[in-house]
């Protein structure tokens, strides 16, 4: 009885006296106290599945919390993508309604400036010499305003812009792009590296997706302007959804303050005189009439990266939120 109670002392409640031969208070005692070792045990038992199960739960309950965290998480990005893009499609809306009613208004004066300085030059004929060069300053001036207003009222008034909608493969439009902009890669030290493996066609204008790829091209050289470096440019299918083209650079980068503005007109970080700062407005409102959407990701000394999401099928929406929605579904599936 004593080794007995030393064992369940240290632990092994598997321990039992046995059967005594003693009829007195001895042995009764001795049953007594295997029954309560019985009883102890099976309490032990229970106590041990018990915890485990607790445990099991409690490991479960976890699992769901983490899982509920990371739903939340990607619930406050997809809601702050799309509020980004509510406020976007806000200001291209305002934008749109201000350039219909100024455009008319500027064009006028502008045509009569142009005609003037005609009448001025043939007036003066070869007294305009002295001043020859500031009237052709004055002459590009104003075609770059041209220029600019054009610009504004090609996303002011989408459809009375469209250009004709065809199947286009995405990388003869990549390298056509890249021709375009060889003479300002070529003024550069920069290396450009291409990885085109979209096998998926798109249908739309291939001039303005061209326009587009240009300018992301420009302001990829320009952030890399004096430093050398690399740009990148590859395609690739976009599940069963498109294609995705992006132009990356290892340039100086974006900082947060920024990254938010890039798509606002005539926002710019450039110098005085090297860009009017509509350019990748007009590009977010061209690739947004086919229900596609320009991405930017970027942080500072780690370059910049713009991604071009282009659907197989263009799908226009006059409803704002109901794009918002669907950029926002786009941006969380790429």
């Amino acid at each position: 009885m004593s080794r007995v109670v030393r064992d369940t002392r240290g632990g092994h409640l598997d321990q039992r006296i046995g059967t005594v031969r003693s009829e007195d208070e001895l042995g009764e005692l001795a049953k007594e106290f295997d029954v309560m070792l019985d009883k102890i045990e099976q309490q032990h038992q229970q106590v041990l599945l018990a915890a485990e199960l607790l445990e099991s739960k409690v490991d479960e309950r976890t699992r769901e919390l983490s899982l509920r965290n990371e739903e939340l998480q990607k619930t406050i990005k997809l809601l702050r993508a799309t509020r980004q893009q509510l406020v976007m499609a806000e200001k291209l809306a305002a934008l749109g309604e201000l350039t219909a009613g100024v455009a008319h208004e500027i064009n006028n004066p502008l045509a009569v400036m142009l005609g003037n300085m005609d009448i001025v030059l043939e007036e003066l004929g070869q007294n305009a010499e002295p001043v020859a060069h500031e009237i052709q300053l004055v002459v590009e001036q104003i075609y770059r305003i041209q220029a600019i207003v054009s610009k504004l009222l090609l996303y002011s008034r989408p459809n009375d812009y469209a250009g004709f909608i065809e199947e286009v493969d995405v990388n003869r439009v990549v390298d056509e792009a890249l021709m375009l902009a060889t003479h300002i890669i070529d003024e550069s030290l920069i290396h450009v590296h291409t990885a085109c493996a979209a096998t998926e066609r798109v249908s739309l204008n291939a001039q303005e997706l061209q326009q587009v790829l240009v300018n992301l091209i420009i302001n990829a050289v320009h952030a890399l302007e004096g430093a050398g470096g690399n740009l990148y440019l590859s395609t690739r299918n976009w599940a069963d959804r498109g294609v995705m083209i992006e132009v990356r650079d290892d340039g100086p980068g974006i900082d947060a303050e920024q990254i938010g503005k890039v798509f606002n007109a005539f926002y710019s970080t450039k110098q005085p005189g090297k860009g009017t700062g509509i350019g990748l407005s007009v590009s977010y409102g061209l690739v947004k009439r086919y229900g596609g959407n320009i991405t930017v990701s970027s942080s500072p000394g780690a370059g910049a990266s713009f991604r071009v999401w282009l659907l197989t099928q263009p799908q226009v929406d006059d409803d704002e939120l109901a794009l918002v929605e669907r950029l926002s579904a786009m941006e969380e599936a790429g």
